[in-house]
């Protein structure tokens, strides 16, 4: 049995791997065979502490910053939503109800290492 990951926070849950993800989380022993319907919650992006483009000459502003999160979390929210329903077992839902697996996914440590244009 897989002992919970130091980094998924404190609900218990332990690191899985998923082809073509870096990191994901899941609850030990889940079993989410039975689900047909999928809520995705809104995807949260956050810049890594150590991510510094000022340093590398980069203007990047605050505003700037605030785009670039909003575009990733845009895109991968529309990716998994692309994926899940293409693969003809989900029906995607907007609400949570019984019978609805919640997905939350999100970007961290985010670091960006080409300028930004």
């Amino acid at each position: 049995m897989a002992t919970p990951d130091e980094n998924a926070g404190d609900e218990g849950l332990v690191a899985v791997k998923v082809k073509g993800l870096d990191k994901v989380y899941a609850r030990p022993d889940a079993n989410l065979s039975g689900y047909t319907k999928i809520m995705l919650d809104p995807v949260e992006v956050a810049f890594s502490k150590s991510w510094n483009p000022d340093s590398a000459g980069q203007q990047v502003t605050t505003a700037d910053k605030q785009t670039i999160k909003d575009t990733l979390a845009k895109v991968l929210r529309e990716r998994l939503a692309k994926a899940l329903a293409s693969s003809g077992r989900y029906t995607l839902v907007d609400r949570a109800e019984d019978g609805v697996l919640r997905i939350k996914a999100d970007i961290r440590d985010l670091y960006i290492n080409a300028p930004v244009s």
